[in-house]
């Protein structure tokens, strides 16, 4: 059966009205602290007649929309988990000698496929209720009732939605980050003092299987729905995709030589992480993703039954609705798109224990004295501080089983109820709290061969930080009382990698370089995504 444009432009329309979510595959920190200015529990400008209310909220109950609003479409508020990049052992020349300074300027590509949405899913059905049950079943009732109240609107087998939404389950957020990762060192007698910071460019986008993507732009196109790739890379660019480019934070150590015999060192010391971190440019793919101070709000006026039928009460939904739905994937892409450089500002403050030694030290062969075995431990505690964080309000059934939305004498608080909870459901609270970001553990050892010139190592990697804890919260106590704070709290993360490389030196006087090219892969992880890193580093020592 082929659709006009017109019935084609409406019926897409009604669809993503009806579940506003990625359909598709300036910073947070910038969000004033005031309360007062975010829309909490407010009277509603309502511009239409008790009648009409009436008939809207008869409408929504007719098509099972109020039962839809009852379920929670956000399942977690919580950033994602992931590393800094001063936390990988690529970055630790071990090709050194801790008498002489030296320079480091390491060119790095790190990419996580799948980013971890809690601390075992990387689908984002455990996030966004679009998964089976809750939401999406009340979702699919409604779409079948509109189907046969306007078969002539909604020309479709009554499946296509729930493949299409069956599709969405499986998306998930990638990230990649490339640059340069700078680092100084110098020995004061036995004192050793090392610096470095990376500058790099960090990209997020929203991301699905090459099988998946084929099903959803079969299922798009069978409803005569078309577009160009010019169109497709606008709209992602517009709201799939963040990216940006900037310095991030630095690291700082000073540990000192407690001893150093028959070939073994042993080094400890402190380090500091200083929130250097800054943004110098966005945009440049894809787009920088802001939460604004106020919600926005659907005029539920706009469903005035005997209106919304008319082609001038159709165009006034289009430009009232359209909006709102690019708003709420707008403000979901500004809670998993868009990180900041570093770590939100917090100070780290750590210790750090480095140990050196020769397989010769044990075995007196020759081939022994060129195996080296290097070990790094430190653990740092991220100091607590105020950052910007999204919340959830608790699910309170009871508000709506407590309500007769048949009875007219209180139709105009129904319908102011309905209207907050549509923004409530599609738009998280934001607000300033004092963040505890926890402990993190970092464990790597390395088996050298080290040459004349080549030399090559392979070793392991443990990386662990303890839940995210938050405090605090800047709002009215009867809001913070309201809201779900354990899912806006980031999660235990564990991570095991392996690694190796393969380097070769060139010796000169008063200069020795050292190229080398390494790399890593995740294993085993939990609450983070399963990442790679390639590094290619030059080192210079004088």
């Amino acid at each position: 059966m082929k659709m006009n444009i017109k019935k084609i432009t409406r019926t897409l329309f009604l669809f993503l009205l009806l579940a506003p979510a990625p359909l598709f595959a300036d910073d947070l920190d910038d969000i004033l602290a005031d309360p007062e200015s975010i829309n909490i529990n407010r009277t509603w400008n309502i511009d239409c007649s008790d009648a009409v209310q009436v008939a809207i909220l008869t409408l929504l109950e007719s098509l099972d929309a109020i039962n839809l609003l009852e379920n929670d479409f956000y399942l977690r508020t919580n950033f994602l988990n992931t590393r800094s990049l001063l936390d990988y052992p690529e970055f630790y020349s071990d090709w050194y000698n801790p008498r002489e300074r030296s320079f480091g300027m390491y060119l790095f590509y790190n990419q996580t496929s799948r980013m971890r949405f809690t601390r075992s899913s990387d689908s984002i059905n455990s996030y966004l209720s679009v998964g089976p049950g809750g939401f999406t079943n009340s979702l699919q009732a409604v779409i079948r009732k509109l189907m046969r109240m306007a078969p002539e609107e909604f020309p479709f087998e009554a499946t296509v939605a729930e493949d299409l939404l069956a599709l969405i389950a499986n998306f998930t957020v990638q990230e990649r980050r490339f640059g340069l990762m700078f680092d100084w060192s110098r020995p004061y007698n036995k004192w050793f003092l090392q610096v470095k910071f990376p500058w790099y460019y960090l990209e997020r986008n929203y991301f699905v299987g090459p099988s998946e993507e084929a099903e959803i732009r079969d299922i798009i196109t069978g409803l005569g729905i078309t577009s160009t790739p010019s169109e497709e890379k606008k709209f992602q660019d517009d709201h799939l995709i963040s990216d940006k480019f900037g310095i991030g934070d630095t690291r700082v150590e000073l540990d000192y030589m407690i001893y150093d015999n028959c070939g073994w060192q042993v080094r400890a010391g402190g380090m500091a992480t200083l929130p250097t971190a800054l943004k110098f440019v966005s945009g440049l793919r894809g787009s920088s993703f802001t939460k604004l101070k106020d919600r926005p709000v659907f005029d539920l006026c706009l469903l005035n039954p005997k209106e919304v039928v008319t082609p001038a009460g159709m165009q006034a939904l289009q430009e009232e609705g359209l909006p709102f739905i690019f708003a709420v994937l707008d403000d979901l892409s500004a809670i998993l798109l868009d990180q900041n450089m570093g770590n939100n500002g917090h100070l780290g403050l750590g210790l750090v224990l480095y140990t050196r030694g020769c397989l010769g030290s044990f075995i007196p062969r020759p081939w022994a004295d060129k195996i080296k075995i290097q070990s790094r431990i430190s653990g740092e505690y991220l100091l607590p501080n105020t950052d910007t964080k999204c919340f959830i309000p608790f699910n309170n059934a009871q508000e709506f089983q407590g309500r007769d939305f048949t009875d007219d004498d209180e139709a105009e608080e129904n319908f102011e109820f309905i209207t907050q909870v549509i923004t409530d459901r599609f738009f998280p609270f934001v607000f300033r709290a004092r963040v505890s970001p926890g402990f993190i553990f970092h464990w790597s050892t390395k088996y050298m061969y080290e040459g004349k010139k080549w030399g090559f190592y392979v070793g392991g990697d443990t990386y662990i930080r303890t839940p995210e804890r938050i405090t605090n919260i800047k709002a009215p106590c009867n809001i913070v009382n309201t809201l779900m704070i354990h899912k806006a709290e980031k999660s235990f993360v564990y991570q095991s990698k392996l690694m190796g490389g393969i380097t070769y030196s060139v010796h000169r006087p008063y200069r020795e370089w050292t190229l080398s090219l390494n790399g890593d892969k995740t294993f085993i992880s939990s609450g983070i995504g399963k990442d790679y890193m390639i590094t290619f580093n030059m080192d210079v020592r004088f």
